[in-house]
């Protein structure tokens, strides 16, 4: 009976609470978000706030089909160019199928989407190889 007392009290006083301190980095993802055409992890995500750009890396499952790549680089554009209040004025992400790829210098992607500071649209390139019913 105490115990709801003091939250009533509490409540009606206004009991200040902590308030909740916005980071001044901005949180990096570690798993894809719901609505991703494929479904990735997160090897990087690198916010430079003085250069305002973003540099991603995502895995995905071996053996990817081209379309689907190409759904996922639209979507990873789309999803980093909106999830702040502010726009980066560069993009640079990158799709691996193996981490190897990725830890292992030089990278080698097996696509990416690029948009440098001052360019008007990212650069887009998917070296997934098309089906044959594609290439026909």
């Amino acid at each position: 009976m105490r115990r709801l007392a003091m939250i009533l009290v509490c409540a009606a006083v206004g009991c200040s609470q902590p308030a909740a301190t916005t980071p001044t980095q901005p949180q990096a993802e570690t798993v894809s978000p719901k609505d991703s055409p494929l479904p990735y992890k997160v090897l990087d995500d690198e916010t430079n706030q003085a250069a305002n750009t973003v540099e991603f890396h995502v895995l995905i499952a071996a053996q990817p089909k081209h379309d689907d790549v190409d759904h996922l680089l639209k979507y990873l554009y789309r999803h980093l160019m909106q999830r702040r209040d502010d726009a980066p004025a560069g993009f640079f992400a990158y799709v691996y199928t193996d981490e190897s790829q990725y830890k292992t210098p030089p990278r080698s992607p097996i696509a990416s989407a690029i948009q440098k500071p001052g360019d008007v649209g990212p650069t887009w390139d998917n070296k997934v190889p098309l089906e044959f019913w594609q290439q026909v």
